[in-house]
């Protein structure tokens, strides 16, 4: 599932243009790929805290851009330190069969028999796998059934299944686990 972001196009400037674009509502934004050149542009900054209200902020974006629409993802988005606004974002293009490495939400599904039965709890230890996927394989989220863990049991990141990705989270590694 992808989500929409309009665009417009944004002239490089010093520390003052990009004041008055935050002073304005607008996030200064750059949009780049292996095989395109680097694009200066600007995103309504309610529009993008929609988008990631909405849901996962790792999911494919349908960037509308003066030029076009192309599908991307947010790579990486600057904050400010105290108050934790959005200062930049920077966009990578994706296009179909390339390869790209993201951080997939998991989401535990079902209550654990030593949660029920074993009056345990159930700690999430890993909130996210990291995986190499295609943009068409592409998940927001993955779930994990966490029903048949019993108290002192856990479940590890090889037990959740990912078809057509590649998961780079070590396999050994706890995703949750019953106390």
């Amino acid at each position: 599932m992808s989500a929409k972001l309009a665009t417009t196009a944004r002239e490089l400037g010093g520390k003052p243009a990009l004041k008055a674009l935050r002073a304005a509502g607008k996030i200064p934004a750059v949009v780049y790929g292996r095989t395109s050149e680097p694009q200066n542009i600007v995103v309504d900054a309610d529009e993008f805290r929609v988008f990631l209200v909405e849901g996962n902020r790792n999911r494919l974006i349908d960037l509308e851009l003066p030029t076009g629409t192309i599908k991307a993802f947010v790579k990486e988005i600057v904050r400010e330190k105290i108050r934790r606004d959005v200062l930049h974002i920077d966009f990578q293009v994706v296009k179909p069969g390339d390869t790209i490495v993201y951080k997939v939400p998991v989401k535990l599904v079902g209550v654990p028999v030593g949660v029920k039965i074993g009056g345990g709890n159930l700690n999430v230890i890993k909130k996210d796998l990291k995986v190499r996927v295609t943009p068409e394989a592409l998940v927001d989220v993955l779930e994990a059934d966490v029903s048949n863990i019993e108290k002192g049991q856990a479940l590890f990141v090889r037990d959740v299944k990912f078809p057509g990705a590649t998961v780079l989270t070590p396999a050994g590694q706890a995703v949750a686990i019953v106390v």
